[in-house]
């Protein structure tokens, strides 16, 4: 369901899209899969932001980010807050975008990650 998601939002049919997110979602959270239930709620957070519902978006991420971080997954917390910073940016937030991207670049070189750290930069 994951795969079909991600097509069906690069072919624009986000309904579509995100019915397929929950399902990889429901399937996850019965697997007990946490990162990769983390990476759905991410998943459905980038769909939201392609269709403009930045709301919607920042809900999302932050859900996605609060879940990375009831299991400590560093690089989930980061990729949530890489989202918000780039919606943030979007909506001419500009603090707020520089506070989050920064907060992500610190949980990273907090645990050595070098290839968010280079993300964090970018």
């Amino acid at each position: 369901h994951n795969s079909f998601g991600k097509l069906y939002k690069d072919l624009k049919e986000y309904d579509k899209a995100l019915d397929e997110h929950l399902k990889a979602l429901e399937i996850r959270k019965r697997l007990n899969d946490k990162k990769a239930v983390a990476a759905s709620i991410e998943n459905m957070s980038k769909i939201y932001e392609a269709q403009g519902k930045m709301d919607d978006a920042i809900n999302s991420y932050n859900q996605a980010y609060e879940f990375a971080k009831s299991f400590n997954d560093a690089r989930g917390m980061a990729t949530a807050l890489i989202g918000i910073a780039r919606i943030d940016l979007k909506v001419e937030k500009f603090k707020e975008s520089e506070e989050n991207a920064k907060k992500a670049l610190q949980i990273v070189e907090k645990v050595g990650d070098k290839v968010y750290q280079k993300d964090s930069y970018e």
